[in-house]
């Protein structure tokens, strides 16, 4: 007699995932400036509401504003950030150097996406490189 053998197909592990960064934006909005008579405008700056997601006191927290598929700008807050503390409405303009311009985003396009923290103690966090 022959008889049959069904075979499940290997077992595949679970695929590792990064921490999850230990910053979370809960609301961030491009600050629209049209001073100058500018069309489109163009803007620089960011209002953001953020909290340390843990309890270890950081001093800097850097964003990348994404939008329409592509990171747009950078932008840093520094202070003493305690953990579990919303940081409510704090604006931060764009960090020097080349990036993508971002003209004629409107406020609520975009998301801020939390890129490095330093902590107090001297530790970092830094999100993992785009692949």
């Amino acid at each position: 007699m022959f008889g049959l053998v069904l075979l499940a197909p290997p077992a595949t592990a679970p695929a590792a995932t990064a921490p999850a960064a230990p910053v979370r934006v809960t609301s961030c909005h491009v600050v629209v400036d049209r001073s100058g008579g500018r069309s489109p405008a163009v803007q620089e700056t960011i209002r953001v509401w953020f909290a340390v997601a843990n309890n270890k006191p950081a001093d800097i927290a850097r964003f990348t504003l994404m939008a329409r598929g592509r990171a747009l700008r950078d932008f840093t807050a520094r202070g003493l950030f305690s953990g579990g503390v919303v940081i409510a409405d704090r604006i931060l303009h764009a960090d020097a150097g080349a990036q993508a311009a971002f003209n004629g985003l409107s406020g609520d396009e975009g998301e801020c996406v939390p890129t490095y923290v330093h902590f107090v103690d001297g530790t970092v966090w830094s999100a993992p490189a785009a692949s």
